[in-house]
């Protein structure tokens, strides 16, 4: 998907850049919305920007603050050197988040995929995931923010259970993202199912044959009604981010339309196997 850059000048960068060989993810730890982070990064005194900001908000539509032939302030000495994308987290999601909860912001993962596909496209920086040695040496491709060490500010963003493996096969075109941590079964789908309150799912979800377990995850606090297609009495669930329970699929179920049954709307990502 093209992303849709939506531009918020920050003051804070450097004119042109030494020769751009990295694309460095990082995240906020504080700002959870583009439009937050750009007006932090336009205050002068703030002395910080990045090039984007990306959250969990809108599909296909980013924060651009810094263009990319210029260098913002955000790795100390790989500023120059670098074209640089911060996701729009809260403070502690480095240290605290799971895999899980990283996984359950799919429309920030999908968008930051697109970030690094477009970037490489732009600039010739490859989409090869670089360890710490050839981050801060000669290395040209993706890294974390931590990955720069001491040299870019001696930061542990985006922390140990950032899913930088499922991003690298978003950027690379893959349509199959890896269950969370702790599912059983093979993944059938996730994160595309949004729910209105009493509105079903757009799609019935068909199940693979043979299936016999769900588990459903979810970025905020729900109560879903399932309506089994082929065989079964309804049932109701509630996901979590974590530690999602495990539900038996009745037999003769070939698939189902999910309805939320509370007020609100949310994304829920579903596990089958």
């Amino acid at each position: 998907m093209a992303l849709r850059r939506v531009w918020m000048y920050s003051p804070n960068f450097t004119s042109g850049n030494n020769g751009r060989r990295l694309l460095v993810i990082h995240s906020s730890e504080g700002a959870q919305t583009y439009q937050s982070l750009g007006n932090f990064f336009a205050q002068s005194s703030s002395q910080v920007s990045s090039h984007t900001g990306i959250d969990n908000e809108v599909r296909g539509t980013i924060g651009e603050y810094v263009k990319r032939g210029n260098s913002a302030w955000t790795a100390s000495g790989a500023n120059m050197v670098s074209v640089q994308a911060e996701l729009c987290t809260p403070s502690g999601a480095s240290n605290n988040w799971s895999r899980n909860t990283w996984l359950s912001k799919d429309t920030m993962l999908q968008n930051l995929a697109d970030w690094l596909r477009e970037e490489s496209q732009a600039t010739g920086i490859p989409l090869n995931l670089l360890n710490n040695s050839q981050a801060q040496g000669s290395g040209r491709g993706v890294c974390e923010h931590k990955n720069l060490g001491a040299w870019g500010g001696g930061h542990v963003d985006c922390g140990p259970n950032f899913p930088i493996d499922h991003v690298m096969d978003l950027a690379h075109g893959s349509s199959t993202p890896p269950p969370p941590t702790g599912t059983t079964g093979r993944l059938v789908q996730m994160s595309n199912i949004v729910l209105d309150n009493g509105v079903d799912a757009k799609t019935p979800m068909a199940f693979p044959p043979g299936a016999t377990k769900i588990r459903m995850y979810s970025n905020a606090s729900a109560t879903v009604d399932i309506d089994w297609v082929g065989g079964g009495t309804n049932n109701t669930m509630t996901p979590s981010y974590d530690n999602a329970p495990t539900w038996d699929i009745p037999g003769g179920a070939r698939g189902a339309v999910f309805r939320r049954r509370d007020a609100g709307t949310n994304t829920v990502s579903v596990a089958v196997g």
